[in-house]
């Protein structure tokens, strides 16, 4: 079975319950988060500790980018999605206005 990479634009909640929904998919692999606010260390801390859904049983650390259990995931802070580096298939992010900014962004998307 071939992996569907994945990247994340924007890691608020509903970014980090995606990644958190998705890691242990072995249909996904997930390749970078997109975050305008904060940075590495702060993503990995919230990751790591949700007020709602507890701690998440992985091992999270930052340094480049995020690594969690030993596999490291691109990290930028790009506000437009054309100077993040591979694409961000999932957005969560309200900065993006529809299918047709996010296609205009990642040239690997495509329709559903």
């Amino acid at each position: 079975m071939s992996q569907a990479r994945i990247g994340i634009n924007g890691f608020g909640r509903m970014g980090r319950l995606a990644l958190r929904a998705a890691w242990d998919r072995p249909d996904l692999e997930l390749t970078h988060v997109n975050e305008v606010e904060g940075n590495a260390e702060t993503a990995a801390h919230l990751l790591m500790f949700d007020s709602v859904h507890g701690r998440w049983p992985h091992e999270v650390s930052a340094g480049d980018g995020l690594e969690i259990d030993g596999t490291g995931l691109g990290y930028s802070d790009a506000s437009e999605l054309a100077m993040v580096p591979g694409p961000m298939s999932t957005s969560c992010s309200n900065a993006l206005e529809g299918f047709e900014r996010l296609s205009r962004s990642t040239p690997t998307s495509r329709k559903e």
